[in-house]
């Protein structure tokens, strides 16, 4: 991504925003949110009690990078339990818990060893049931990761299916490969085609106790599991009626677009990975599952499942359609810092359920490491091109103050805590208005009102740096949500249709990122007809 803000919007691939949003406009689950400010309630007509998830922003935690509560440099579960007042003053509704459970932690909890076991690192069971009574206290719905297509090589599953035992024999994907004269150490054998791991290298490995290859989409201790195999399948469902029965309010599938691979093994054509990702065989078992989940139902306790997929190219989705997670970039350094504040405008003004990766509220930034100071095996396997792949710069501790190690452990972290730490932290910003904590707070707090909380968006107007759309709902106030995402001030005229009116009342609006200082004040009116914006400021207008 540039560094410089002199570059067009356009030029910095910024105008496919605008076609993102179309596509988010079109394709996502209305979001449609409870009624909470006072003032709107007192005024306006009441709307129908909608399902919590169409209510909540969604807060990812990663757990050993948000809070550790014993020593040791590792994020836990009691960590999070710490911080549930933070979570419910922040105005999230939903608390997504990336792995705790048991695992050799070679892909950081991704490799489960025992799908219904939490790992000593974290803490324990009973750490989690406090968590899950803590969460509820505060109406704060939980969240865990389901991870459905592959377990960790030390997984009992995996050690009785190299073994052929019983109904295990045939949960994992087996082959014997092609013949192959010089490969001695692979029994005279080779891979049956060239299917690639997402880790680099080959997507098969040989056991010597079976003398087959696996198949694995990730790292060779991740093999994938097979499920076609209906008993895979069972086993699957268990581990989601285990969690249900802990209270858990949904799941976020993991890597659900592999979960099936051609059954004929054939090669990819040209090297695109088209016989290994997104097969249609993945929709009939996702309404499976959501039919167990609907199970556990009941009055206001529907419970989710939300799928890691990709319906859009590579490339924006990449850019853009993954505003923050644990395995992309942070907004602040794809996005440049002056556009954080505007990103999570377009992201919490949206329709659709948001979701937020922790410390992308305060604007957190990547954190270099050295490739000896690197964990992540996606970017170890690269070596000398490892910050082209390393996951490492977007996990870094998270910022709570300027104490020690930014108040998150008072060990030695697992990864080293960003240095920019004493002047980007929560406590800090927690006492200035302008700050990117109290606006993303106040855009949290705006999106309840009805006129966000449906699918309606209507485009108002639009050029190289400026996208503006109205929410609205009938019988309720329309809001206009003005941005500007290029890198110099712009001016939009949007007094014309959809709006129709020449002025209203700024609600909220974001602060400049150099000089703290905004274009506009709460209260102001503001003409409509000419609207002008600073590079990365934003503002909401109330008609």
């Amino acid at each position: 991504m540039p560094n410089s803000r002199k570059e067009k919007f356009c030029e910095q691939g910024k105008c496919l925003l605008l076609v993102l949003v179309v596509v988010v406009a079109a394709i996502v689950v209305p979001c449609v949110l409870t009624l909470t400010d006072k003032d709107f309630r007192m005024k306006e007509k009441s709307l129908p009690e909608l399902e919590w998830w169409k209510t909540s922003i969604i807060y990812q935690v990663y757990p050993r990078s948000f809070q550790d509560s014993d020593g040791d440099g590792t994020g836990d579960l009691k960590g999070v339990t710490k911080h549930l007042d933070y979570l419910k003053d922040l105005g999230v509704g939903a608390i997504w818990l990336s792995p705790f459970y048991k695992s050799p932690m070679r892909d950081f909890g991704y490799d489960v060893q025992n799908h219904t076991q939490v790992d000593p690192l974290f803490g324990t069971m009973e750490d989690f049931d406090e968590l899950m009574q803590e969460a509820k206290k505060r109406n704060l719905r939980i969240l865990v990761d389901f991870v459905p297509n592959h377990t960790s090589n030390e997984s009992v599953w995996f050690n009785s299916s190299r073994h052929s035992v019983g109904k295990y024999k045939d949960f994992y994907i087996w082959t014997d490969g092609i013949n192959c004269s010089n490969c001695i150490d692979t029994n005279f054998k080779k891979p049956p085609n060239d299917w690639s791991s997402a880790f680099r290298g080959s997507a098969w490995t040989y056991d010597d106790h079976r003398k087959q290859f696996y198949y694995h989409a990730y790292l060779d201790s991740q093999p994938d599991l097979n499920v076609r195999n209906p008993d895979v399948v069972e086993e699957l469902s268990n581990i989601l009626r285990f969690w249900l029965g802990k209270g858990v309010d949904g799941f976020r599938g993991d890597a659900i677009r592999k979960l099936f691979e051609s059954q004929d093994l054939q090669e990819n054509e040209n090297g695109i990975q088209n016989l290994t990702r997104n097969l249609p065989e993945i929709y009939p078992i996702m309404q499976k599952w959501k039919s167990l989940l609907d199970e556990y139902a009941g009055d206001g306790k529907e419970k989710i499942l939300i799928a890691e997929s990709y319906g859009i190219s590579n490339e924006m989705r990449d850019s853009y359609y993954k505003l923050g997670s644990h395995d992309v970039s942070r907004i602040a350094d794809r996005m440049e810092t002056y556009l954080v504040d505007v990103f999570n405008m377009l992201l919490l003004t949206l329709p659709g359920t948001p979701t937020t990766y922790y410390g992308e509220e305060i604007g957190m930034r990547d954190t270099f490491y050295q490739f000896n100071e690197s964990r992540d095996p996606a970017g170890l396997n690269y070596k000398g091109d490892y910050l082209q792949h390393t996951r490492d710069p977007e996990r870094s501790p998270m910022q709570w103050n300027s104490s020690l190690n930014a108040g998150f452990s008072s060990g030695t972290p697992w990864l080293h805590v960003n240095p920019n730490y004493p002047l980007l932290n929560v406590e800090k910003q927690k006492s200035t208005n302008t700050s990117t904590l109290s606006i993303y707070k106040r855009l949290a707090e705006l999106r309840q009102h009805p006129s966000f909380t449906n699918k309606k968006i209507i485009f108002s107007f639009v050029n190289d740096n400026i996208i503006s759309y109205v929410r609205a709902e009938v019988d309720q106030p329309k809001f206009l949500v003005v941005m500007n995402f290029g890198s110099r001030t712009s001016t939009a005229n949007c007094s014309g249709p959809p709006v129709v009116a020449m002025n209203g009342e700024v609600v909220l609006a974001t602060a400049d990122s150099l000089t703290g200082s905004s274009s506009y004040k709460l209260g102001d009116t503001v003409e409509l007809e000419n609207i002008g914006l600073r590079a990365g400021e934003g503002i909401i207008v109330k008609i």
